[in-house]
Order: structure tokens, then C-alpha cells, then sequence
């Protein structure tokens, strides 16, 4: 890859100038090259061969569906008669969570394992939870009738018992702690480490994500916190800006991992190979730029 200058030299001025419009653009083309990745497992009915990698396609077209709710959420036209514009900084923030969220349950898929039984081992801890989890809903998403539920639930209910007995046949499982094990099969944990663990085990700059993903989550939970903000555009416009502007940063940055990793996994693993024609040295500058941003250690991987 050969850097490319003028590239370089835009984003040093778009963060120079805190140009929100810039970096949306910088989101625009990685939601696109991004849609353009996901599409060729579709286009060319690529499989990837392990079954544990079940929801690597449906984790890639959830994160390309939150980009762009983030970038309908930025692009906001003022009312008339309003002398400012009203962002909900709320509902960006609790986007950017989920963003994280699903990356983080990605990397801990199909990043982190070491071997393919640890794979397997996670890909059934994850299933037993969801299927668990699904068991107490009072309406199925789907199924929303009486009879069609009860079926559900009853085929889901022996599929957790199933999977179960696989993952307890695992040598990756039996050489966990018993309060682990324990813990595991309960269902109650969709993983085997809470997302901050998480964070601290990817690339990703610890005292800037932890204590990101400590913020999203504190307005997930606090209504007062975004009627203060809200309340504060007319008293504080420069700050909400900059707020904006730094949020927006912290999805260029999460979403580069993302499209990285998914590569390196679609790379790494898919037997069928299908060129991706946006990635020239424009890209990859763009993306390595962003991925440097957030990364814990300086030197970054070019995919």
C-alpha cells in the first residue's frame, strides 16, 4: 500500500477545522465499501466453512444498518424559525454503543479464537443464551400467535438441551473453572468476558473506549442526562459541536476495525475468493489513518 498524501492532508484539516460534514463523508465511503463487502457473500453464495461462523454475514449487515441510522441521525436540517440544530446527541450515543457492541461481539467470534474448538465453544455459549433469553419473552418477533410460539419455543428449548451436550463434550469447555462452567450454562451469558474485558483484549485504545462505552451506557440508563444536553444546545453550541464531532471520530474509528477484521476473516477463512474493488490506496489510506487513531498499540495491520 503507497499512502496517499492528499488523503492524509484532508483529514488533518477536517479535524483542524472540526468539520462534521467531512468525516460523514469518511462514513459515507466506509458504509459503501462496507455494503460492497457484505454483498459479495450474497452475489457469490460464499460460504465460509465452519458452523461457528453462522452469524458473520448477519453481524456485517447489523453493523452496516446502525452506520447508517448514525448518518441519518447527523444529517438533520434546521426548523424553520430555529436558530439552532438539533441533534439527538442521545440516540447517536446509544447508536455508538450498539456499534461497539457488535464489533466487540465480533471480535470475540471470529477474532479471538485461537483454535476452532474455541470457536465452537463460544458459538454454542452464545446460542444457549439467546435461545435461554428467548425463552421468558411474553411475544416472539416473529411468531406472534399463541400456537406458532409455543412451537417455537418448545423446538428452541430442545435445541438449548442439544447444545448443551456438545458444548459439555469440548475440551476447551471441560478445561474451564467449574464456577465458569457453571456460570456458562445457565444461559444467562450471551459470552464468556463482559465487553470492557473486551476492549482490553482488542486493539482498541483502552482509556478512550472503556470509558466510552461507560458514557453510552449511562445514557442508556439516565433520561435526565439527554434532557440536560438537549437543554444545553442554546447555552453551550461550541461544546455540543465538539461533541458531536469527537462521537463521530469514535465511529470512524470502530467502524475501520470492523471493516478490517471482516476482511482479514473473510481473507483468512472463505474457501471462494471474490475481488473487493474499492480498496485502493485512497481506502486503505483512509482506513489505516482511522484504525491508528483508536489502536492501543501504534503500529497498525494493513489488511
Amino acid at each position: 500500500m503507497e499512502i496517499d498524501e492528499s488523503v492524509l492532508a484532508r483529514i488533518q484539516k477536517q479535524i483542524k477545522d472540526v468539520n462534521i460534514d467531512g468525516a460523514i463523508n469518511d462514513l459515507k465511503i466506509f458504509s459503501n465499501c462496507f455494503i460492497d463487502i457484505v454483498g459479495l457473500l450474497h452475489k457469490h453464495q460464499i460460504q465460509l466453512p465452519k458452523k461457528w461462523y453462522e452469524y458473520y454475514e448477519t453481524m456485517g449487515i447489523k453493523f452496516r444498518l446502525n452506520i447508517q441510522s448514525i448518518i441519518k441521525l447527523y444529517e438533520v436540517e434546521k426548523d424553520e424559525g430555529d436558530e439552532l440544530i438539533y441533534h439527538d446527541l442521545s440516540s447517536i450515543y446509544l447508536l455508538n454503543r450498539s456499534l461497539l457492541e457488535i464489533y466487540l461481539t465480533f471480535f470475540y467470534s471470529y477474532v479471538l479464537p485461537g483454535t476452532d474448538e474455541e470457536g465452537l465453544m463460544n458459538y454454542y455459549i452464545f446460542k444457549i443464551s439467546g435461545f435461554t433469553q428467548r425463552q421468558g419473552y411474553g411475544i416472539d418477533e416473529v411468531h406472534n400467535n399463541s400456537i406458532g410460539r409455543n412451537k417455537l419455543l418448545e423446538s428452541e428449548k430442545l435445541k438449548i438441551d442439544e447444545l448443551k451436550s456438545e458444548l459439555q463434550k469440548l475440551n476447551t469447555f471441560d478445561r474451564l473453572e467449574e464456577k465458569d462452567k457453571k456460570r456458562l450454562l445457565t444461559g444467562k451469558f450471551a459470552k464468556r468476558f463482559g465487553f470492557i474485558e473486551l476492549i482490553q483484549m482488542s486493539k482498541l485504545k483502552n482509556i478512550l473506549f472503556v470509558d466510552m462505552w461507560k458514557l453510552y451506557s449511562n445514557y442508556a440508563h439516565c433520561e435526565l442526562i439527554g434532557l440536560l444536553q438537549t437543554n444545553s444546545y442554546a447555552d453551550e453550541p461550541e461544546s455540543i459541536n465538539d461533541a458531536l464531532y469527537s462521537t463521530l471520530t469514535n465511529t470512524l474509528i470502530v467502524v475501520s476495525f470492523m471493516i478490517s477484521d471482516f476482511i482479514k476473516v473473510f481473507r483468512n477463512t472463505a474457501a471462494e475468493q471474490a475481488e473487493i474493488e474499492e480498496i485502493n490506496d485512497e481506502f486503505l489510506t483512509l482506513l489505516e489513518f482511522w484504525k491508528g487513531m483508536g489502536t492501543e498499540d501504534i503500529i497498525s495491520e494493513t489488511i
